[in-house]
C-alpha cells in the first residue's frame, strides 16, 4: 500500500511539474557539444524558454511527454518511499532507542531509489526523448520524433534491443537501458538528499512545535525543504543524464 500510495501522490505532482521538466531539458540541452561563449542561445531564463515553447509549439506543448513522465512518477517515485516507508515502519533506520539514525536511513532511501530508477529507465529514457522536441526555430539537442510513448518503446526494443553495456566506458549506451549505469548515482543520490532533510525537517519542526496544531503545514514545509535539497544535490547529474538520454547514434570512444 505504502508503494501504492507514494506512486500516486507522485502522479498527482507530475502533472504540475512536468511544464517545469520540459524547460529544464531544454536549457540542459542547450550548448551541448558547442564551444564556450560560441553557443546559439534559444532560452534565456525560465520565463524565455516558457514564452519561446508557447510561441512556437503551442502551449500544450508545456506537457509534451506527460505519459511517459506520469509511468516515470509511478514507478520511480512509488519504489522510494515505499521502500523508505518500509524500512523505516520495521526499524531499518533507526538505533535501539528509535531516534533516526542518519547513515541507515540514507543506505536505505538511497537504495530504493536506485530500484525505482532503474526500473522507470525506460519511460525516462522516452520522457527526456519527447521533452526535447520543438520547432526547428528552437530546437536544441537530437530531434527523435517519436510518435506515440508505446511506439517509441517497441522501436527502441527491436532497434537497440534492452541494453548494450560497454565495459570500458561503463555505460549502457544503446537500447531501452541507456544511461543505466549513470542514473545510479543520480538516483542514489536524489533519494537520500530529499527524503532525508524531509525527515530531518518535519523531525525539528516537532521537536520546536513551530507547527503543533497543523500537521499538513509542517508536512508542506518539510517537502519544500526536501524539494530544494534534491534539486540543488541532483543538477550536476541530471545535466550528464539528460544529454545520455536524448542523444542520438552514440559514438564511444
Amino acid at each position: 500500500m505504502d508503494f501504492a500510495i507514494g506512486g500516486m501522490a507522485a502522479v498527482c505532482a507530475g502533472f504540475f511539474t512536468n511544464p517545469l521538466e520540459i524547460i529544464k531539458t531544454r536549457m540542459q540541452l542547450q550548448g551541448e557539444l558547442q564551444k564556450k561563449n560560441k553557443q546559439n542561445i534559444r532560452y534565456k531564463n525560465i520565463l524565455h524558454a516558457g514564452y519561446q515553447i508557447v510561441r512556437h509549439d503551442g502551449v500544450l506543448a508545456l506537457q509534451k511527454g506527460i505519459v511517459p513522465a506520469l509511468w516515470v512518477q509511478l514507478i520511480m517515485n512509488g519504489c522510494r518511499l515505499g521502500f523508505y516507508d518500509y524500512g523505516l515502519s520495521r526499524g531499518y533506520c533507526n538505533d535501539k532507542y528509535g531516534n533516526v539514525v542518519f547513515y541507515k536511513s540514507v543506505i536505505v532511501s538511497g537504495c530504493g531509489g536506485v530500484i525505482g530508477h532503474y526500473l522507470s529507465n525506460p519511460f525516462y529514457l522516452i520522457k527526456t526523448q519527447f521533452q526535447s522536441e520543438s520547432a526547428k526555430a528552437i530546437a536544441v539537442g537530437h530531434q527523435h520524433h517519436h510518435k506515440g510513448t508505446w511506439k517509441a518503446l517497441t522501436q527502441i526494443y527491436y532497434k537497440e534491443g534492452v541494453s548494450t553495456l560497454d565495459v570500458i566506458a561503463c555505460a549502457y549506451y544503446k537500447g531501452l537501458l541507456r544511461g543505466g549505469v549513470a542514473v545510479i548515482p543520480r538516483a542514489f543520490v536524489a533519494s537520500s538528499s530529499q527524503l532525508m532533510s524531509f525527515v530531518y525537517c518535519k523531525n525539528w519542526l516537532n521537536t520546536k512545535q513551530q507547527f503543533k496544531n497543523h500537521p499538513i503545514l509542517t508536512c508542506f514545509i518539510a517537502s519544500m525543504i526536501g524539494g530544494i535539497a534534491i534539486s540543488v544535490m541532483t543538477a550536476p547529474f541530471d545535466l550528464i543524464l539528460v544529454r545520455l538520454y536524448n542523444q542520438g547514434k552514440l559514438q564511444i570512444f
